[in-house]
């Protein structure tokens, strides 16, 4: 039993002795660091391989190339890192503690790269947003002014997508202020904003004449022409419904037609005679009356009954025609 005992002792001595004695592999394969006195960062953290040469077996050179050391200065700003603050960083990583050799600068000057976003490529942004959203309405159409240009953005050097910010249901007009956010890939990394001054046109009724209320419009009392839109109460006529309707109220010449300043016609006319039907099952009654109001089809008209002089309330079925 002691023999066997002595026998595990040497086999295992003579395992664990080989697996020292075999060849370095992993964090324990020596590399050498050599310092550069300056480097570029493009990220937000300073790489090793961004200011270092190392030389060593090819997997830990890897990892140790993408070893955070320092925080980045920020776009286009330069910062100094001191030899022994990046020793320390490395004493505290698996692959930097053991076999590692750190040589060259004593200090290296870091640079943040930078990319130049100009505010003309954000105004742009903006009007292709405005653009893209009137798409929507195709009878407006929109001249832009920019009223101020931002000014340029200092970003790092990396894919920017420009997200200009409008609300789906705002019909922009006038001047507006679009909000601009930068994301470098999911990250938002700046936001500014442009002004732009919007200003619509849309081709509307006009009256090609001076129109009297009660008047019915043909074709040739309307012309049509591209007017600003302004005003909170912005309601054109629709061209193709105007033939046949009345004016509500008198209409200047040159003056757009709104929807509010037409209505049905008048198929009675107060102080007209009319022909007033009465049924009453299959009795059917015709006789004449004087209106004593204006009327529509199918609106409520006073008649007066001409034989008796009794005032009723009748109903405009068509051109001087009611019924009771």
């Amino acid at each position: 039993m002691r023999n066997l005992w002595l026998v595990s002792i040497l086999v295992f001595g003579t395992v664990a002795g080989a697996a020292q004695s075999g060849p370095a592999t992993g964090a324990s394969a020596g590399v050498t660091i050599t310092l550069r006195d300056q480097g570029i960062c493009n990220e937000d953290e300073v790489r090793l391989g961004e200011i270092a040469e190392i030389t060593g077996p090819e997997a830990r050179v890897a990892r140790l190339q993408r070893l955070p050391v320092a925080h980045a200065p920020e776009a286009g700003q330069e910062r100094m890192l001191a030899r022994e603050d990046i020793e320390t960083v490395l004493r505290a990583s698996p692959d930097g503690r053991i076999g590692a050799t750190v040589a060259g600068a004593q200090r290296t000057l870091v640079r943040a790269g930078v990319q130049i976003v100009e505010g003309e490529r954000l105004a742009a942004a903006a009007i292709r947003a405005l653009e893209n959203q009137l798409a929507a309405q195709p009878g407006l159409k929109a001249q832009f002014e920019l009223m101020h240009v931002p000014p340029a953005l200092r970003l790092r050097p990396a894919e920017v997508e420009l997200r200009p910010d409008l609300r789906a249901d705002e019909l922009p007009n006038g001047a507006v202020n679009v909000r601009v956010r930068l994301f470098q890939g999911l990250r938002s990394v700046a936001e500014t904003s442009v002004g732009i001054r919007v200003r619509l046109y849309q081709t509307v009724p006009v009256a090609a004449r001076n129109l009297a209320e009660g008047d019915v419009l043909e074709r040739n009392d309307v012309i049509l022409e591209a007017r600003e839109v302004n005003g909170s109460r912005w309601e054109p006529a629709d061209p193709a419904r105007i033939a046949g309707r009345a004016a509500r109220q008198p209409i200047a010449r040159g003056k757009m037609i709104e929807s509010r300043m037409l209505e049905a016609p008048a198929v009675i006319r107060r102080g007209e005679r009319v022909r007033v039907t009465l049924t009453r099952g299959a009795l059917e009654l015709v006789t004449q009356a004087e209106a004593r109001s204006d009327a529509t089809d199918g609106q409520s008209v006073r008649l007066r009954l001409i034989d008796s002089g009794v005032e009723v309330l009748g109903t405009a079925t068509g051109p001087s025609e009611a019924k009771l």
